[in-house]
Order: C-alpha cells, then structure tokens, then sequence
C-alpha cells in the first residue's frame, strides 16, 4: 500500500462509518453520509477501510454539516463527505470506513495496536446491531482483530530488556474481569481496541507504573471468556461500550466460515506433495476469506497486464513447519521482481494466517510441477 503524509495530531484522528454511498466512477470521487467521531478537516488524507479488510486511500475534498453547510473542519456529528479516491475501479460501500488511524493487518510491536474498523462498528453498533449486513461485517472484524487486554503476572515472570514480559504460560497470568452492573456474581472479560480505550478503566493501573498489555487474538479471547465469564465486553469504559454475550459468541465460533479460517491449522488442510523428502510440501490453499481476498487481487494485477499468462496461489511448508503462500506468475523472466514486488503491495495486507509471501517465476517452478498440473490457476490470460 502507498505511504501517504498523514497529521501526527491526536485531534486530527477521526473514523467515519459510511451509512449511505452516492459514486462518481468518472471523477473517481464518492460521496459519503454518516457520523463523524473524532475531528477530519478538507484537504486530509484518510484510509478507506473496505468489508473484508481491502484498504485504498483518498483525499477529503468537501465536508457539508447535518444543515448542509459547507465547513473546512468538522468535529463530532452527522455529516456529508466528498473524498477523491486513489487507484482505479475503487468503489465505496455501506459500512465502509473512513479513517486517519492506519489498519495494522499483522501486529508491530513498535507501534501501539489501534483496530480503526473495530472502532467504528463499535460506535454505530446500537445503531446497526440488527441490520444482517452490519452484523456480518462486525463479526467478521472482531475475529480478525487484535484485541488489547490488560493483566497482571506472578512473580516468577521474566522482564525482557525492550520491557516486554515473558509470562512462560497463563499459569503466570491473571487477566481481570468486571461485574456485570446488574448481577455482581457474574463476570465480563474487558476488552479494548487500543490502549486509549483500555486508559479510560482508571483504576485499572497503579499510579506511575507502566500497564502490562497483551494483545490477544479473538480466538484466545474467546477462550478466556469461556472460562467463567457471562460475555466479553468491547470498551466498556469508552463512549459506546458493547456488551457480547457468551451465546453470541459460541454462535460466531460455530460457524461454518469461522470453523474453516479458525478452527483448524493450516497444514490440516493443505492438499499437496512432498518435494525432498521431509523437507518441503507445497499445495493447495483452503478456501478461507484471507485465500479469497488474495485471489481477487491477483485477478486484478493478471488483467491490468498483458505480460502475465497465468497466475496460481499455494501454500508451502518447509522441514521446520515454518509456513508461507507461495505465489507462481507464468511472466518474462526479466519483468518478474517488478510484477513480484506489485503483488506483494497488494497483498501484504490480507495475509494474516499466514505472514510470509514468497513468490517465484513459472520458468523456475518446474519442482512444483505435480502441484500446479492439480491447481486451479488463480489467473490466466485467456480470462482477460
């Protein structure tokens, strides 16, 4: 994705739901309804986060308040916004969001952990929470997230010298929880989408020390709320705290599409051959929403250029059971790096399962030669 300049300020942070959509395909612009949390000022630079984690970036170029009024600056409210978008055939949806906080599809210890869609589901979620629509989108973000959680650690947990806590098991952790406001016999397990929603718990942490955070996927938060808890709790100390019960939750983890992402390993479901006894196997990717994502944007590359005949998407294991994708391009040799790195741009961003991409020119896949005579080619000239 294109690194763009975006404000460093606090108050410039803004997310925007989209309720309604109006495109301009010719201009490449969209106009957009919906209610302003945070501060967004024309001339900024936003990511547009799409359903199913595709994030493009545009421009803000008109704001209009509730009255219809044109405004430089908007803070808090409903309003109607005109962005510029960058790339082609990019097209804006209901539930869209648009956002200063940059999406973090893998998680970068460097950099404060914020879930920008998450976020802004959240804000609306009284609004929308029996729209079908919203909801798959909802339950789609909250079990691709990453969850911020707050905990504490016996004393036999090692402090690690960039200040990171080696807990060893969860034998060494105690995650906290809250009582429900209507039954103090029952518990809720707190989560957050960034560490300033999880600051807004005040007593949480003692005065002058540094919070001990765990970022939890939602499959492990799932679990620890299993444990006792009546649901888990999203912001619970923030604007628009949202209440999960247990049996919404067992309900996600029961479905189909959940079960086929989440609740197997990959190397389960691979199809595929060993290649050098016990040192590689490669085969076919299952069917997930992440291997789907991929696939749509490989479809775009091959038929935005004439110079690639086939494309095919796989997923390789090597002897150590380390795993990555493996994409093959039937392309000229000497355009490859360039085809390989416009690929990788693209599709770092949906590759959370599995974090490595490797890539290789079809003119040098002949090991795999048995995998891609089974594979159904992602891509080929012909279906330009």
């Amino acid at each position: 994705m294109t690194d763009v300049k975006f404000s460093s300020s606090e108050s410039n942070k803004f997310v925007f739901l989209v309720d309604s959509v109006a495109m301009d395909r010719v201009e490449g612009k969209a106009v957009v309804t919906g209610m302003i949390h945070g501060s967004i000022t024309t001339q900024d630079q936003v990511y547009i986060l799409h359903p199913g984690r595709r994030v493009t970036i545009g421009t803000i170029e008109l704001i209009r308040d509730e009255a219809g009024d044109m405004v430089y600056n908007a803070t808090e409210g409903k309003a109607t916004i005109t962005v510029s978008l960058m790339g082609a055939r990019v097209e804006v949806v209901k539930f869209a969001v648009l956002t200063t906080i940059k999406p973090q599809p893998v998680v970068d210890m460097s950099i404060p952990v914020q879930n920008p869609y998450l976020f802004a589901l959240s804000y609306e979620f009284d609004t929308y929470c029996n729209d079908l629509a919203f909801n798959n989108i909802f339950v789609y973000e909250l079990c691709h997230s990453h969850l911020v959680v707050p905990f504490q650690t016996a004393e036999d947990a090692e402090l690690l010298e960039d200040g990171r806590v080696d807990v060893g098991n969860d034998k060494n952790v105690k995650y906290l929880s809250i009582h429900k406001p209507t039954d103090p016999n029952e518990k809720v397990f707190p989560v957050f989408t960034d560490l300033a929603e999880l600051s807004k718990w005040q007593n949480v942490f003692t005065p002058g020390e540094k919070p001990k955070i765990m970022i939890l996927s939602f499959a492990k938060a799932y679990a620890i709320t299993k444990g006792g808890h009546v649901g888990m709790g999203l912001n619970l100390f923030g604007a628009k705290p949202v209440m999960l019960p247990i049996e919404f939750l067992d309900k996600i983890t029961q479905l189909e599409g959940y079960k086929r992402e989440f609740g197997e390993k990959v190397e389960d479901r691979m199809e595929g051959q060993k290649l050098e006894e016990g040192k590689l196997v490669v085969g076919i990717p299952p069917q997930t929403q992440e291997v789907k994502l991929m696939r749509d944007a490989l479809v775009t590359i091959g038929r935005c250029r004439n110079d690639i005949k086939r494309i095919d998407l796989l997923v390789m294991m090597n002897a150590k059971k380390e795993k990555s994708y493996l994409v093959v391009v039937d392309c000229p040799k000497e355009v490859s790096r360039d085809i390989f790195d416009l690929m990788d741009q693209e599709l770092v961003q949906y590759a959370n399962e599995l974090k490595v991409i490797d890539y290789v020119a079809m003119v040098d896949a002949g090991f795999i030669a048995n995998v891609l005579n089974k594979s159904n080619p992602v891509y080929t000239l012909l279906n330009k």
